[in-house]
């Protein structure tokens, strides 16, 4: 976009929306009728749950003495956000219609398809668990007159009265409305899942001697009275907060980080980063693939060394991880640090499954008169959405930085 790297800060979706409900003054329990006055005060534990579109993902945070947020556990989640309930109403349709209308009118009528999308989104929020009400949307009549030839009937009605969905769905003029229990029906598997690991985070917390006492509901999909009804329901213990404009919550929070981004100070390692070191070849432990030859020593290559491994604790911008390696070659003036990370524990090899290669830096190392005995010192420090790497030769000041993104995925 054109933004400069010193003018620019990336912020995470929860720690953005932690902030702000947060900094808020006035809450308000979602299914209270009043507001009341209250703040999080040092040593409270809450989770963030933050329902998108795409994805949910719940992180658990803690208030520090100082005001800042620890976070507890890193984020974890699942693709049950809003789009998941859209994708459920599409392939209903597709059911309705039938496949090969549905897909005939969607490559005719693009923009038809997108409105009747558009249709349901809007009434998706007033969707709840309670009531009986029937959901009415319009659709454009040239559907239901593809429907009609296709299934040579005289009126879209008669074709479904003739159809499954008779008792389900009923017809007044150019609205269909739908049975209230086949709506829910479109909620009912983002929203079991969403509960379901909700749940097995606060057990884990339980067993970890923490006491979550509250809830944060934020992104777009926590404006659905249904979701937010479930919540209330399956955790009466623990109080629900879903703020005014829910979806706005991580916009205004991400301002307040990006005024004072200290305020988060302790963040869990979504992942494990490390280096690619060489080691003493063993022909029963390492696979033959990695055996190479330096200076007349069988050696592997691609070992993963771990520098921080998943769920470790860090303290942003303050905490300097350190590691100690040597040359490959006796004669070499230069050493290449390649930086991976991985979603295991303590991957063996940087070839493994589920190791990406974030980049590397290379250091110079130009005095080679004491052969492989020059310790080349890697420090990884994290920002707040970045990872620093500097190397350097032991015993001089000639010094090589690198950063690299370390967003969450």
């Amino acid at each position: 976009a054109g933004i400069p790297d010193d003018m620019l800060t990336l912020a995470y979706e929860p720690e953005a929306a932690a902030l702000y409900c947060k900094e808020l003054t006035v809450q308000k329990k979602e299914g209270a009728e009043s507001s009341s006055l209250s703040s999080f005060e040092p040593g409270q534990q809450f989770l963030v749950l933050d329902c998108g579109g795409g994805t949910v993902d719940v992180t658990a945070y803690q208030v520090q003495n100082d005001g800042d947020l620890r976070e507890l556990q890193r984020p974890t989640g699942g693709p049950w956000g809003g789009t998941y309930v859209d994708n459920q109403y599409t392939t209903f349709l597709k059911e309705l219609f039938g496949a090969d209308v549905w897909s005939e009118y969607s490559k005719e009528n693009p923009e038809d398809v997108l409105e009747i999308q558009r249709r349901f989104e809007a009434k998706k929020k007033s969707v709840n668990a309670s009531a009986d009400d029937q959901t009415t949307i319009s659709f454009p009549s040239s559907l239901f007159a593809k429907y009609q030839i296709a299934k040579n009937c005289s009126s879209f009605e008669e074709c479904l009265k003739k159809s499954e969905f008779a008792k389900t769905i009923k017809v007044k003029k150019d609205k269909l409305r739908f049975d209230h229990q086949l709506v829910k029906a479109f909620f009912r598997v983002p929203i079991d899942s969403i509960v379901t690991h909700v749940k097995e985070i606060i057990n884990e917390s339980k067993k970890k001697g923490r006491d979550i006492k509250t809830i944060l509901m934020v992104g777009g999909f926590s404006d659905s009275s249904i979701l937010s009804q479930r919540i209330i329901s399956e955790f009466k213990r623990i109080t629900v907060i879903c703020p005014t404009e829910a979806v706005n919550a991580i916009v205004k929070g991400a301002v307040i980080f990006g005024h004072n981004p200290n305020l988060i100070s302790e963040r869990i390692s979504p992942l494990t980063y490390g280096i690619s070191v060489n080691t003493t070849f063993n022909n029963k432990v390492h696979p033959a693939k990695l055996k190479v030859v330096y200076d007349g020593k069988e050696m592997c290559t691609d070992i993963f060394q771990p520098i921080v491994q998943i769920g470790h604790p860090i303290r942003v911008g303050k905490e300097i991880f350190k590691h100690t390696c040597l040359p490959t070659r006796a004669l070499d003036t230069e050493a290449t640090i390649e930086i991976y990370e991985s979603s295991s524990e303590c991957p063996m090899y940087t070839i493994d499954k589920g190791v990406r290669r974030l980049g590397d830096l290379t250091v110079s190392i130009p005095n080679t008169s004491k052969g492989k005995n020059r310790p080349i010192k890697v420090e990884v420090s994290f920002g707040y959405t970045e990872i620093v790497v500097c190397a350097f030769e032991e015993g001089t000041e000639t010094q090589t930085r690198a950063t690299f993104d370390c967003l969450l995925t």
